[in-house]
């Protein structure tokens, strides 16, 4: 073991870095105001985090526990001691002499461990990932490790990998952000000897707001480590090593269960819901965490990439997302294809293959991006409409992350409930059980960058608008587009279409905002009332409408509507304002988007003898006359309802 006392070291220890009279002081972490306190985003965020971190040396699935243990009387007192309470205490009390919210909060907490005699603190425990590698000390041209990365600098993310689940190097906030003392404790064994070969390392990181104490004025930021090296009492201290490392992570009651198996063990002191007001038991924390982690982290188990589990002193869970009713569907997505182009009963999947042509990149690293990628949708039908994420579509790219449960529940046709699953990027290529392509790696780079700090969709963003030359809105937007329409198209009922009638279309008059019937050039099948307004307000078009068949021999399978421009009474070829949301349908009818989302199609379940609607547009600045078209399919009352023949 160490040859110094590791408890009484006085090289051991805190170190709050000072802030110069001119330098630019800050009152608490800005990222805790723009990431949720939910337990969800904590779960997420690390086991992203983990999971990013695999090492590539290793064969065996990246495994994290996270171990939840309330300590109290001579445990922690002796954690105290160890931890330098004292010392951080001192700081602590010094911030919140003014009226900082975060100070405030921190002091509060810190003094009911005193008074209550009780500290809750969260483990996180990995296994068979790179650990936290690189030195101590920044040095010209080595850019951000998985050191810096993680326990000092912010806003930076060393994931260069286009699989990888972050970019935004905000996922570390959270360990702050869920623990009431803003501190957290690093242990960690290295899978290469960068910067030296005796593992393990230790260090801990508080983050305060800027305060006074005595006649220093200080960043905020806290250090624990070997301050022997330092050339003054205000310079960041080392990582501890070794002996010292271990016998201290013993003392501070998180050491690993192994000390060859490369990883890091992460301790959040005082562990905290921001979302609760009152703390769940730890028994009930263990198994929500479970829960969260096959919610979000099923693609990633289910490949057999990442295990995870959690316990307490009394209880453990295993995260088995194959046995949780919510996700058991989604991964016979993904199992239980036979072939089939149709769905006829509960059970039924189908997989489809779905095209999107990502811009060329301009940023670093540039490169011509392809143009004939594809993206894997797996959709299975049940009739069941009980489950949590019924009529939902989980979108996951290659890092094995659920990124969102996306509700579509507007496509149902009657009972014919779905799941489905969008894999795009490198994750395309689990459906056929092969390598990816440089095509699926060009999907994942885009659909990775079409993240918000959240990683919760696809959707766009700066790096989209900048990093990319024109299209990258409509390449997203068009593939939502498909997804929806493939799988309206599935689940639909399947009958003769009928006959396509003429055009019932209204003009924009702006006295009476009331629409007319244009003369149909055949015999019209179609009647009814439309009329569209623009309301310079919200600089959107307000539109509804009656669509009745002509004939009482007829009913309504289909309603296609569209907003086209107008120039000098001529609709502009190819120049659509794109509908945003019907405000009013009726609850028989689904509807999905067509032409690339220029067209909107209303389908009645089991055909209707009229539709009525109400809804709006996207905002459109522009303003130029716009007029609606409807066009409309019919078929005789009670006819077959049989599936065209492809």
């Amino acid at each position: 073991m160490s040859s110094r006392n590791v408890l009484k070291a006085e090289e051991i220890g805190w170190v709050f870095p000072d802030l110069r009279l001119r330098g630019a002081g800050q009152g608490g972490d800005l990222t805790q105001f723009t990431m949720e306190g939910e337990l969800e985003t904590f779960v997420r965020e690390v086991l992203q985090n983990a999971n990013d971190a695999t090492d590539p040396e290793s064969e065996k699935p990246v495994d994290v526990e996270f171990k939840i243990r309330d300590i109290s009387g001579e445990r922690l007192k002796n954690f105290k001691e160890a931890f330098r309470w004292n010392h951080w205490k001192s700081q602590v009390d010094a911030a919140a002499q003014s009226d900082n919210q975060i100070a405030q909060r921190i002091h509060r907490f810190a003094d009911r461990v005193e008074s209550e005699d009780q500290l809750r603190v969260l483990i996180v425990e990995d296994k068979h990932t790179q650990g936290l590698t690189g030195p101590d000390e920044d040095r010209p041209g080595r850019g951000s490790t998985n050191f810096s990365a993680l326990v000092r600098d912010s806003l930076e993310s060393n994931k260069s990998q286009e699989a990888s689940g972050g970019k935004f190097g905000l996922g570390k906030a959270v360990l702050r952000i869920f623990s009431g003392t803003s501190t957290v404790f690093f242990n960690s064994v290295l899978s290469e000897p960068d910067p030296r070969p005796n593992s393990p390392r230790l260090i801990g990181r508080t983050r305060l707001p800027q305060h006074w104490r005595a006649e220093t004025r200080h960043n905020g930021q806290g250090f624990f480590g070997d301050t022997a090296a330092c050339e003054d009492e205000f310079e960041p201290p080392v990582s501890l090593w070794g002996s010292s490392a271990q016998e201290l992570a013993e003392q501070l009651q998180f050491p690993r269960e192994d000390y060859e198996t490369p990883g890091t063990s992460i301790m959040i002191v005082g562990f905290r819901d921001p979302s609760r007001e009152e703390p769940r038991d730890a028994d009930e924390l263990a198994q929500a965490i479970c829960n969260e982690a096959e919610k979000w982290f099923w693609p990633a188990i289910w490949r057999g990439g990442l295990e995870v589990r959690t316990s307490t002193e009394s209880e453990s869970f295993t995260a088995t997302p194959e046995s949780n009713p919510s996700i058991e569907p989604f991964i016979e997505c993904l199992e239980n294809a036979d072939g089939s182009k149709v769905l006829e009963g509960t059970g039924d999947v189908v997989h489809e293959s779905l095209d999107i042509s990502i811009p060329d990149r301009t940023a670093k690293p540039a490169k011509e991006m392809t143009d004939q990628g594809k993206v894997g949708l797996a959709v299975r039908l049940t009739m069941e409409d009980k489950n949590e994420y019924t009529n939902h579509v989980a979108l996951i790219r290659g890092a094995g992350m659920v990124v969102r449960y996306w509700n579509r529940s507007k496509l149902v046709h009657g009972n014919r409930n779905f799941h489905a699953v969008t894999l795009g990027g490198e994750a395309r290529a689990w459906l056929d059980d092969e390598e990816p392509t440089a095509d699926d790696t060009d999907v994942e780079m885009f659909l990775k960058d079409a993240e918000p700090p959240a990683h919760d969709d696809w959707m766009q963003t700066d790096a989209t608008r900048d990093d990319y030359k024109l299209g990258s809105k409509k390449t997203i937007s068009g593939l939502k587009d498909d997804i929806e329409s493939t799988i309206s198209q599935l689940v639909g009922p399947k009958f003769d279409r009928g006959a396509r009638g003429p055009q019932l279309l209204a003009n924009r008059f702006p006295l009476t905002n009331q629409g007319t019937r244009e003369e149909p050039t055949g015999e019209s099948r179609l009647d009814g009332k439309v009329s569209i307004r623009r309301d310079n307000e919200s600089q959107r078009w307000l539109f509804e409408g009656r669509v009745v068949p002509v004939s009482p021999d007829h009913e309504l399978v289909e309603v296609e509507i569209t907003l086209p421009r107008m120039s000098e009474e001529r609709q502009m070829p190819n120049d659509f304002v794109r509908i945003d949301r019907f405000t009013e349908l009726p609850e028989d009818c689904s509807e999905y988007p067509r032409d690339n989302g220029n067209a909107v199609v209303i389908t009645p379940y089991g055909g209707a003898s009229e539709i009525t609607f109400k809804g709006e547009s996207d905002i459109d600045r522009i303003g130029a006359k716009t007029r609606i078209n409807i066009e409309g399919t019919v078929r005789d009352v009670g006819g077959e309802t049989e599936a065209d023949d492809e």
